[in-house]
């Protein structure tokens, strides 16, 4: 009897442990499934990343094919425009042309002047995308220019346009911005165009240099400092190394003599000489006036002296270069 009813309590045991399994076995299924579940989302999750990098990598691929593209596109337009016109003007003839540009008027207040100084470019005024300009393509062209004195730009943004004029004026353009109404600003221009503070002229070269106190449109006094400096030596080795440094030693005294006339005439117009003015080799003429205390203004121009006619330097060193745009 007592072992019937040993049995029947192991059997129940049993019967509830093996319910416990197969309730663990039944959880554990359900875990497994959520697993698999979960591994099958991570994998498409992690091969939808890789095709959503695949995706970007090529999509910034592409965009940097187009930023080259439209590099070039720009570059291709901005070498297809050309200045329709360029030309030299005395001191005279732009007088009269600046006075032809104030006679020019627009009822639609459709004229833009705008003042650049040296060593700004368009992309350096804020408003220079309202000047009808930029839509033209013109700003790598104008910016080209490279004016040592800056520029000074005319523009009719109506249509058809009167006029579109850049000017490299003679001495440095002091005023900056855009201006737009039924005439053009030209007072600045003017200003620059007719002024005729005392100026110290020196055109360098090596062997030969002219130096010159202009006082308006004349020189007041002048000289040209000659030396002997050999010409440049081109058959190589020992030799050539040893005439360059003759060469040199020449250069250096031809920079000493003219440094020597530029000193004694910046003394002789001492508080009255506003700008000196330079041109021909740029290096030599840095060495002759670098110590000088006036403003200096290089002038980009391969001028060539002539002993009887001193006032022909004077009226190339103070032209103004004009262009026009198409």
């Amino acid at each position: 009897m007592l072992g019937i009813f040993s049995r029947k309590k192991a059997e129940a045991k049993i019967a509830e442990l093996q319910a416990t399994v197969d309730d663990l076995e039944s959880q554990n299924a359900k875990l497994r499934e959520r697993l698999s579940k979960r591994d099958d989302k991570s994998r498409r999750a992690a091969s939808e990343r890789q095709d959503v990098e695949t995706t970007l990598h090529m999509a910034e691929n592409r965009i940097q094919v187009l930023e080259h593209e439209l590099v070039i596109k720009k570059e291709e337009a901005a070498s297809k425009i050309t200045f329709r016109n360029t030309e030299t003007l005395s001191k005279k003839n732009m007088q009269d042309a600046i006075a032809k540009i104030r006679s020019v008027s627009s009822p639609a207040e459709t004229l833009v002047t705008i003042y650049i100084p040296p060593g700004q470019l368009t992309g350096d005024l804020s408003m220079f995308d309202s000047t009808g300009l930029a839509e033209t393509g013109a700003a790598p062209l104008i910016d080209n220019i490279h004016s040592t004195t800056g520029l000074v730009i005319f523009h009719d943004r109506g249509v058809p346009s009167s006029i579109s004029t850049i000017i490299a004026p003679p001495l440095p353009v002091t005023k900056t911005g855009i201006s737009t109404g039924s005439t053009f600003d030209t007072a600045h221009l003017r200003d620059l165009t007719e002024s005729d503070i005392i100026t110290i002229v020196v055109i360098a070269h090596a062997g030969e240099t002219f130096i010159g106190i202009a006082d308006g449109d004349r020189f007041v006094d002048h000289k040209i400092i000659r030396s002997s400096v050999k010409e440049k030596h081109t058959k190589g080795g020992w030799s050539q190394r040893r005439f360059e440094r003759l060469r040199e030693e020449d250069i250096s005294n031809h920079i000493r003599k003219a440094k020597e006339a530029f000193e004694e005439m910046a003394e002789s117009c001492k508080g009255q000489a506003g700008m000196v003015i330079t041109a021909g080799d740029r290096a030599i003429a840095g060495e002759i006036t670098g110590d000088s205390e006036i403003p200096t203004l290089f002038r980009p121009t391969d001028i060539r002296v002539e002993k009887r006619n001193p006032e022909k330097v004077l009226k190339e060193i103070k032209s103004v270069r004009v262009y026009e745009l198409p």
